[in-house]
């Protein structure tokens, strides 16, 4: 499993993120997570298991946390995800056309072999790196 991180937080705080964040808990404690420092496709990769059970959040679940400065965060709100198309368009699942900026794929053979494809495959690259 790994959560999505909305990039534009990521270039709004790119210069001072850093890659633990702290979210705090009614409890007066805290969890940590660590969050890569992606421009492109940030994620959390430690520590959200923690956060989701004791928020009792359900497996497909949209999260906002209020940002208090120095990567101390809280949860806010959140929604439970029942179709992909609640999903944020910067979500690599969303499944809106002409609204996601990501996509999955699988390769086979034919995709290595096929000049087209591999043209095609640079151009989306280059469309993505144009417009971060």
């Amino acid at each position: 499993m790994y959560v999505e991180v909305d990039p534009s937080f990521t270039q709004k705080y790119y210069n001072i993120q850093r890659s633990s964040w702290y979210v705090l808990n009614h409890a007066d404690r805290g969890h940590l997570l660590t969050c890569t420092k992606s421009l492109v496709n940030p994620l959390l990769t430690n520590g959200w298991i923690d956060v989701k059970h004791y928020n009792e959040f359900p497996d497909n679940v949209e999260v906002v946390f209020g940002y208090y400065g120095n990567m101390m965060f809280s949860v806010e709100m959140f929604k439970e995800v029942t179709d992909h198309n609640e999903l944020p368009k910067w979500h690599s699942h969303n499944t809106i056309p002409h609204e996601t900026t990501y996509f999955d794929t699988t390769l086979d053979e034919y995709d290595f072999n096929s000049p087209m494809k591999v043209l095609i495959n640079l151009k989306s690259l280059n469309f993505l790196a144009l417009n971060m």
